[in-house]
């Protein structure tokens, strides 16, 4: 009896114990809202807005477990302080086609402990009281509207093509960082209050631009800010509030009620280089002109008002609009587009260009390889030790059954004897490349993308130092974000803020390749300066003038590319600060240069022989690569010059030291070119 009553009153002190300590782990709440309003792309950088409080104010570690390709996923980590009431915090990570693996964990930061937690499985059954449920919903392309609240509603109407999400965000969630706009398409600011947006959130989206982005917008009636980042980044002067009369057979051709003869909007005075965009027959005009490698469009007057009588109608006025960023398709058409958000043409494009990109960065000579041989041997040593031998000396000890034991035993010595040569033992020399690829536009670098590989001759912690804070790096993967369904997955942890996505210390095991890569949208001084013209003499295209280097590197296999031919310089390499003298005829060779997604799975986008190491490399976003095939073909006056460069700053540095190290460089730089010029007879022209 006493013994059970002592029994009872420790059950009693553990019960009130428990009771005690509950509420406290019960206090952190946790809520995710992921992508832009449900909408995502997968394989993009997209948004997840995590809402977390906790009954006292304390420090959390939010942890965000993102599954990238068949056998990787991402960790990525930042420590924030929460209280008694709700705070918003946003971390960014490039999505799978499917979210059953994804997950947040709320952790304290000293114990690790779990606080709380949410899982993508809550989309698809089991989610807590009170969670949303529906599950979100990936896209080929999404229009992303911000600015005036209300009307957003009637602007998602206007689209009818099942491949492109329409989703509005509030001002003050768009993205204070370039990479925080990678999965939209384009980008549609409803009468902006940009006294409200801050100059980080408008440059973010400026740079974004530059780097292939679209931006729509109208103006409000109210003054605008002046020196605002978009405003400077705008095609047109926003002038006046005006009225605008259209004809009612305009209107009424454009699909429109008669109530829309009438408008109000502003004066636009376009720029220089303003591309003219007439509506509603020609009574009123948009304008549009490029930043770098993108667009920006700016309308005198507010279309998401408008009520259209028919998909086509709507679809018409848009498609000259975001010519350059979405093909409409015609609603009338009996083979409509079909949404393939998981497996399109762009993500098979990038994983192309990633598996030529994993295959330049891992030609490692002697690599170690777990082929056939280790796993037979392992097996038949298994074989001899579990069987006969183990049968033998148990008979003799008359311990037979211990056969279950000893089995056991002989496996976990043989997996720890394994893991413990890979620590121990050296197996080849360490391997270190990075690969960089600038693009440069106007004068200025406006995008790298960085990439790098790390052989492990045997297993150990490897750290990368001097990282760009402004890079956000991933897992380098060759598989559409399909794949990253299912299976095990080798971890690496990241740390995010509001900058940057940076790699901490990992693991890589023996004999095994680690590829990471990494997208930094800033402007930064050029690489190649040029100046370039046209010339026709004996019945040929020319390029005539000068390039030169302006990088700290020599750079190597120079070729200029214009419309309708390639020019390859070759000769010597270029040192900083030299020229080079450029006299050269173009070749019909361009065609082997073009962005091309539907023969991505079969065929090469570059010429071997005529590109050489340029093969497919640029394809780690496509986007960029079609934005400079459309610049190519619309312009007259622009050329691209393509150059290598080696022995080049490594992107980041390895912490261990006595690696064989080699650094490349690819540059990319769109450059004006003048128009055609003939010579004289005398010079022994034959004219234009």
């Amino acid at each position: 009896m006493a013994n059970r009553r002592i029994m009872l009153c420790l059950m009693t002190v553990a019960l009130a114990l428990a009771a005690g300590g509950s509420p406290s782990a019960a206090a952190t709440s946790l809520d995710v809202e992921l992508g832009w309003g449900g909408a995502y792309r997968a394989g993009r950088w997209s948004p997840l807005f995590i809402t977390a409080a906790d009954s006292r104010p304390r420090n959390v570690l939010i942890e965000l477990y993102s599954p990238q390709g068949t056998n990787f996923a991402m960790r990525i980590r930042q420590i924030v302080t929460i209280g008694p009431q709700k705070t918003t915090f946003v971390l960014y990570a490039p999505l799978a086609g499917y979210l059953e693996s994804l997950s947040v964990t709320l952790r304290d930061p000293s114990s690790g402990r779990s606080l709380a937690d949410w899982t993508g499985e809550f989309f698809y059954g089991g989610a807590p009281a009170g969670a949303a449920t529906q599950a979100p919903q990936a896209f080929e392309h999404l229009i992303l509207v911000s600015g005036r609240h209300g009307a957003q509603r009637i602007l998602q109407n206007h689209f009818h093509d099942n491949r492109i999400g329409v989703c509005s965000v509030h001002p003050l969630r768009l993205a204070a960082s370039p990479q925080g706009y990678d999965s939209v398409s384009v980008l549609v600011l409803d009468q902006p209050d940009l006294t409200r947006l801050s100059r980080e959130q408008q440059q973010a989206i400026v740079d974004w631009v530059r780097g292939g982005g679209m931006l729509v917008c109208w103006m409000s009636e109210d003054a605008q800010p002046p020196n605002a980042p978009i405003i400077d980044a705008l095609p047109a002067v926003v002038g006046e509030n005006i009225a605008i009369s259209l004809e009612e057979r305009s209107v009424r051709e454009a699909g429109l009620p008669a109530r829309f003869r009438s408008l109000k909007g502003r004066q636009l005075t376009p720029l220089p280089d303003a591309q003219r965009i007439p509506l509603f027959g020609d009574d009123v005009a948009a304008f549009r002109h490029r930043l770098g490698l993108g667009h920006v469009v700016l309308l005198p007057f507010d279309p998401s008002t408008f009520t259209f009588d028919s998909a086509t109608a709507s679809h018409a006025f848009w498609r000259p609009l975001l010519d350059s960023a979405l093909d409409l398709y015609d609603p009338d058409s009996k083979n409509p587009y079909y949404n393939n958000p998981y497996n399109d043409a762009w993500q098979q494009t990038r994983a192309l260009a990633a598996s030529r990109t994993m295959d330049l960065l891992g030609d490692v000579p002697g690599i170690g390889r777990f082929g056939f041989s280790y796993v037979a041997y392992v097996l038949i040593g298994m074989m001899l030790v579990v069987g006969p031998i183990d049968w033998i000396v148990l008979k003799r000890l008359g311990r037979q059954p211990w056969t279950w034991l000893t089995t056991s035993g002989w496996i976990a010595l043989v997996t720890l004897g394994a893991m413990f040569i890979g620590y121990v033992f050296k197996s080849g020399d360490l391997h270190y490349r990075t690969l960089r690829l600038i693009d440069q536009v106007d004068g200025m670098s406006i995008v790298t993308n960085d990439s790098i590989g790390i052989y492990s001759p045997r297993t150990r912690i490897y750290e990368l130092t001097d990282i760009d804070p402004e890079g956000w790096w991933q897992p380098l993967v060759a598989e559409p974000a399909y794949y990253a369904r299912g299976g095990m997955k080798t971890d690496i942890r990241f740390h995010q803020d509001y900058r940057g996505n940076r790699p901490e210390q990992m693991l890589i095991n023996v004999w095994n390749l680690r590829f990471l890569t990494a997208q930094t949208i800033a402007p930064a001084p050029p690489v190649i300066e040029a100046d370039l013209r046209y010339e026709h003499r004996h019945g040929a295209n020319f390029v005539v003038g000068t390039i030169v280097n302006r990088g700290p590197v020599p750079l190597k296999n120079l070729l200029v590319r214009v419309k309708g031919g390639t020019c390859p310089l070759g000769g010597e390499p270029l040192p900083p600060g030299a020229q080079v003298q450029v006299n050269h005829r173009f070749t019909d060779h361009d065609r082997r240069f073009r962005y091309n997604p539907y023969n991505a799975h079969q065929y090469g986008f570059y010429d071997h022989e005529l590109a050489g190491q340029y093969d497919g490399v640029w394809d780690i976003d496509p986007r960029r690569s079609r934005a400079i095939d459309r610049i190519l073909d619309n312009r007259q006056d622009a050329a691209c010059i393509y150059a290598t460069a080696d022995d080049v700053a490594p992107v980041a540095r390895l912490s261990q030291t006595g690696a064989i190290e080699k650094h490349m460089q690819y540059v990319r730089a769109v450059v004006s070119i003048k128009p055609i010029q003939a010579l004289a007879a005398g010079e022994g022209g034959t004219g234009p």
